[in-house]
């Protein structure tokens, strides 16, 4: 295992710095071991790492003859394993094997790398998004930190989100074999309906982010990166290269390649820009192309069930700023919950334009100890309120799972609060449909959130001695 290693670059530091480890190629070495330290196997069974089959047979060791790779949280919890198969393995034997879900892990809803690299990912607002473990940890090792990978599938949708909580561009390092290029677009796409510009990088011939590191070091990585493309772009260039562009009778299906990359970006100026884009490379009229990208994939033709009428939001605000002031003195006062609000929310979630500045500030410096330069009067302010507020929060745990769940039922609210009156105007039938089927889901959303942050403040006076938090800054 160390050999192999070595082999691809990887000395015992960054071993140690990742955590990578060994399975042995043995049934029951893991299970011996975890034995040995009273762990319960039953667990060991629900979170996949032994395997039990129906008959009565003991439980297994799942990983064995592998490099395994520890897959944490954003916040750095380990959460499950990845590994990878030393040798060929035979054909029946994956070369990459991950943990399976279990209560604390949901493959698509985590990113392998990103605990160790959000903090860069912030610094360089972009975020370099590769195919495998190997491939983040080389770059990484090399000094290019700001790079995550899916575990061993497709970006999901959930994992375009959570990226949008860090940054606002990502880098795409896929093969540029039809299965990397159609991951590619799939993540891009994925990508833009999250708010991230998505850039295709095509690295050179037989190359991938491992292998160009080791062979050209961080030059040949900033090489590629300057070489890359927006994700339209790319796709029109394929286009061109297949002659679909330059004959009629294969036009509508660029069109059609082209069309689900229009629907998902969400930046309305980025929408006017692509658009055109296609509109001019095509030769098909804006307001044609408009038209397409108003059409679900699928639409029903069956009548459309129209909503219940709005719930008025008016008294909804007052209690999410509420909620969104003691978020944030929460976060002043422990300074280990901002990364995990980072995860869960984002600067849109807040209506207060100041508390949203003062999230924002906080999650670029977590241990941010005055006012950064150039915060507006107002968030100076409450920020300095904050801080050298009295109060001491009880039950943490409880003030900050209430508060988010207060400001995301709110923020779906607000969601439907807009898509309502879409819908009000809509006369297509289709669109109608699709609005109301987005409709459902938020309100299925709003009914699984459970939550007064009111009922989690508990104030506690602090003792005359106690300091202020940090030092009434």
């Amino acid at each position: 295992a160390r050999e192999y290693l070595a082999s691809r670059g990887i000395g015992e530091a960054t071993a140690e710095r990742f955590g990578l480890g060994y399975a042995p190629d043995d049934r029951q070495a893991f299970r011996t071991a975890a034995a040995q330290h009273g762990l319960d196997e039953n667990v060991l069974v629900e979170a996949g790492l032994l395997v039990r089959r129906e008959g009565g047979e003991d439980p297994y060791d799942r990983f064995r003859n592998r490099i395994i790779f520890p897959i944490e949280s954003p916040s750095g919890k380990v959460v499950g394993f990845g590994g990878r198969v030393l040798g060929e393995g035979g054909p029946q034997v994956p070369k990459y094997l991950n943990s399976p879900d279990s209560p604390v892990f949901r493959k698509g809803e985590v990113l392998y790398g990103l605990s160790w690299a959000k903090h860069a990912i912030r610094r360089e607002a972009a975020v370099l998004v590769v195919e495998g473990y190997m491939d983040a940890v080389s770059l990484a090792a090399a000094g290019v930190e700001h790079v995550v990978a899916p575990l061993g599938t497709s970006l999901t949708e959930e994992q375009a989100r959570l990226l949008s909580r860090y940054c606002r561009r990502a880098f795409l390092l896929f093969d540029s074999d039809p299965a990397g290029l159609r991951a590619t677009f799939r993540a891009g796409d994925l990508l833009l309906a999250a708010g991230v510009h998505p850039l295709v990088v095509t690295l050179p011939p037989g190359e991938d982010p491992d292998s160009l590191v080791r062979k050209q070091g961080v030059s040949g990585i900033q090489q590629a990166l300057a070489g890359a493309v927006d994700l339209l772009d790319r796709k029109l260039q394929i286009l061109e290269e297949r002659r679909y562009l330059s004959s009629l009778t294969k036009l509508r299906g660029a069109l059609d390649r082209l069309l689900p990359t229009l629907r998902a970006v969400r930046d309305p100026a980025l929408r006017d820009l692509y658009v055109a884009r296609v509109a001019e490379k095509t030769g098909v009229r804006r307001e044609t192309l408009e038209g397409e990208i108003g059409q679900p994939p699928s639409a029903s033709p069956r009548p459309p069930r129209l909503p219940r009428p709005p719930v008025p939001l008016v008294s909804a605000r007052p209690l999410s700023l509420g909620a969104e002031r003691e978020l944030l003195l929460l976060l002043v006062q422990a300074r280990d919950f901002v990364d995990r609000a980072a995860e869960r929310l984002g600067p849109e979630d807040f209506q207060d334009p100041a508390y949203r500045e003062i999230f924002q500030a906080l999650v670029a410096d977590p241990e941010l100890a005055a006012p950064p330069a150039g915060m507006g009067p107002v968030a100076v302010q409450r920020l300095q309120e904050l801080m050298e507020e009295s109060r001491r929060l009880s039950d943490l745990q409880k003030v900050f799972e209430d508060s988010v769940a207060h400001m995301r039922k709110v923020r779906l609210e607000r969601h439907a609060h807009e898509l309502r009156e879409v819908l009000a105007q809509e006369t297509d039938p289709s669109r109608q449909e699709a609005l109301v089927r987005e409709l459902e889901e938020l309100a299925r959303q709003r009914r699984q959130i459970r939550a007064d942050w009111r009922q989690a403040i508990r104030p506690r006076p602090l003792p005359n001695d106690h300091p202020k938090p940090y030092g009434g800054v």
